[in-house]
């Protein structure tokens, strides 16, 4: 008898066709149970689907609604501003400022457009983007265009007038009247005032620029501030000379940025003329000028040559503030510069090379009062040099301040401006700003301030008055601030020594409210006043 399983084409009898039929019988049931389940599946998808319908005809009505009202309350938003503007423009004559005379009116505005801050290097005004060049160039437009009374105000008031930006780069065929109309506009409206003027060109020469130049030349007798961008000057006939070889006999204030490439002839004179000249900042080849700064008391030089830096200083007799930033050494200098009228120094400089030394060789100041580092952090050290460098020299003779920034000090530079402290003798303030120290350099800072030289007794900056760390000085987590209240009792102790010649004068401040912990400045406080 076979064994195989009935297939699907076999008839079933017997025991067989009862099996079949039981199964059968209970797919049957299942099959009823699926019926019944799809019908409420089908009944349940009927209303769920009229819930749905009935909720987006209500969501389109209350959308419809709510546009309704959003219409509405912008309907009455605008009548509500109308109504602003009507009474605004009915009660006008009634406002305070109507009885404000137009005289005080200009004064307010002058004001609101004075720029008292120090004067912008030439290169920033270039650098501007066109819209936030228009923006400052045409602010007193903006004034003079908001309504009558303004405007007689501003046509009045001829200072309001008097800064003039003048961009040649900008300058095209399709602008050049309009960039005319402004410069004259300008120069008419300022009347008599004293002018403030800037001129900037990157490009190179352009037959527009002359005529431009030349109106300004035209009006710059009166000129007080003047920032002039030339990067490149490159022959006898660029219209920049015009403005280099101006007589300016009412100038002030003069920023530079201008290199001269040729060869000068004897007949071209830069600067004939600035007996009123107070400051100036940038770079220039002063190695051309024939014509002194006679009241020239303050000066930054950017990037200048060594020679250029003497030239000036024989140019400026009267200097007693100078910044030299980013010296270059190119060609270095071969005659020793001495300038007796500077009295603070600040050595800005952010490369790593020999440019701070070779300063300290090269120029000396025999009446330098402060000195001031300023510039990277990596190259503090390089900084520190031109202080070692002047160590034993007449510079260092009379030094009673120093000011030092962006030093993150390790135990080679600490080294430096400990040895070059134990030498200042007439020190009397030191300024430790936006500096780092670690527990090793603070302490060693403390142990040369805080006790006598080992082998002669005498103290480091004798004189010393004021320790000064400024708000962004930081000391390293592990620092011992105890070490700074030791040396502060030291140097007090020791100012009533009966050894009258080693003996330290008193010091009277030690500041730093961001950098030490207040337990510790109070007991300063109380040892420095006891």
């Amino acid at each position: 008898m076979s064994t195989r399983p009935p297939g699907p084409n076999h008839f079933a009898h017997g025991v067989e066709a009862a099996s079949v039929q039981a199964r059968a019988d209970v797919e049957a049931a299942e099959l009823d149970l699926a019926k019944r389940r799809n019908e409420l599946a089908q009944n349940a998808l009927a209303e769920a689907r009229d819930r749905l319908t009935e909720a987006e005809n209500l969501f389109h009505t209350q959308q419809n609604t709510f546009k309704a009202a959003a219409a509405y309350a912008e309907s009455a938003r605008e009548l509500l501003d109308a109504s602003i503007v009507r009474l605004a423009a009915v009660r006008a004559p009634l406002h305070p400022v109507r009885k404000t005379p137009v005289e005080v009116l200009g004064l307010i505005f002058e004001l609101c457009l004075e720029d008292n801050s120090d004067m912008p290097p030439p290169q920033t005004f270039a650098a501007l983007s066109r819209t936030s060049f228009i923006v400052q160039q045409r602010q007193a437009f903006h004034l003079a265009s908001t309504c009558q009374l303004w405007r007689e105000a501003a046509l009045t008031t001829s200072r309001l007038w008097r800064d003039i930006k003048l961009r040649l780069d900008d300058v095209t065929s399709q602008n050049v009247d309009a960039w005319r109309h402004y410069l004259s506009t300008m120069l008419s409206r300022s009347s008599s005032a004293p002018l403030r003027v800037h001129v900037s060109r990157c490009r190179a020469p352009h037959r527009f620029d002359e005529s431009f130049l030349q109106t300004i030349v035209g009006a710059i007798r009166r000129c007080t501030r003047l920032s002039a961008y030339f990067p490149q000057v490159s022959g006898p006939d660029d219209a920049a000379l015009l403005v280099l070889t101006a007589e300016t006999p009412n100038l002030r204030e003069l920023a530079l940025y201008t290199d001269i490439t040729f060869e000068l002839d004897d007949n071209i004179e830069l600067w004939p003329d600035t007996p009123l000249l107070r400051t100036i900042k940038g770079t220039f080849p002063f190695s051309f000028c024939k014509h002194a700064f006679p009241s020239v008391t303050d000066a930054s030089l950017i990037k200048c040559l060594p020679d250029d830096v003497a030239a000036f200083f024989d140019l400026a007799p009267a200097l007693s503030t100078i910044s030299l930033e980013s010296l270059c050494t190119s060609g270095g200098l071969q005659v020793v510069t001495e300038h007796a009228a500077v009295k603070t120094l600040t050595v800005w400089h952010s490369k790593v090379d020999d440019a701070p030394l070779q300063l300290s060789q090269w120029y000396i100041f025999p009446q330098l009062r402060k000195l001031i580092f300023r510039g990277s952090r990596s190259a503090a050290r390089t900084r520190l040099s031109y202080l070692s460098g002047i160590i034993g020299t007449r510079t260092a003779a009379t030094l009673s301040c120093l000011s030092i920034m962006h030093t993150d000090f390790d135990l080679n530079s600490i080294g430096d401006l400990t040895d070059a402290l134990v030498a200042l003798q007439r020190l009397r303030r030191l300024e430790l700003r936006a500096s780092r120290f670690t527990r090793r350099t603070f302490q060693s800072l403390c142990t040369v301030l805080g006790s006598p030289d080992a082998a002669d007794g005498k103290w480091a900056c004798p004189e010393l008055q004021a320790l000064q760390f400024g708000d962004s000085t930081t000391l390293s987590d592990d620092c011992d601030q105890e070490r700074l209240v030791q040396m502060v009792q030291a140097r007090i102790t020791a100012t009533k020594s009966d050894d009258a010649d080693n003996r330290p004068g008193r010091l009277h401040a030690v500041t730093g409210v961001r950098t030490f912990e207040a337990d510790v400045l109070a007991r300063i406080r109380n040892i420095i006043s006891a």
